[in-house]
């Protein structure tokens, strides 16, 4: 009976040991150190960044379509990302003043950011195989201004 006890403790604490390794694994590898931290900084402040991100998944639901085989498109956009950070504010009888949060991080200080407010897309333009055909047209105008939720009046497909 006592061999048995004797087995489980050292088969939790096996357990723990290797629970330890697995989560500290990732600091020994390279490039591992920055994974594990939430930036407080926006991925890309350049604002195709957000343009081609989107022309890259607009061209995966095209591709779904049936009879389109290759297609290319191009988004335009007005303006460019804003970025929203967090405030401390206080009111008083003069008016209301306000400072941005301010957290340490890496042994420097940074702004802690709350949202990114993207542009808004003026167009969008799409070559695609039988992309002439008025039957492809209507299926890839409909598909993109519901997912994207633009008039069909912004989007030209062509073949």
């Amino acid at each position: 009976m006592k061999l048995m006890e004797l087995a489980k403790k050292w088969w939790l604490i096996g357990a723990a040991i290797l629970g330890v390794a697995l989560i500290l694994l990732p600091r020994f590898l390279p490039g591992g150190e920055g994974k594990e931290k939430a930036s407080l900084e926006p991925k890309s402040s350049d604002p195709s960044y957000y343009s081609t991100i989107l022309e890259e998944k607009i061209k995966a639901l095209i591709l779904r379509i049936e009879g389109i085989e290759d297609a290319a498109v191009l988004l335009t956009m007005d303006g460019s990302s804003e970025f929203v950070y967090a405030q401390n504010t206080s009111v008083s009888a003069d008016g209301r003043t306000g400072d941005y949060l301010i957290v340490q991080e890496d042994g420097g200080e940074k702004t802690v950011l709350i949202n990114e407010i993207y542009p808004q897309i003026r167009g969008v333009a799409i070559v695609c195989t039988d992309g002439d055909n008025v039957q492809i047209q209507k299926k890839v105008t409909e598909l993109i201004s519901a997912s994207l939720g633009i008039s069909s009046g912004r989007i030209t497909v062509a073949g």
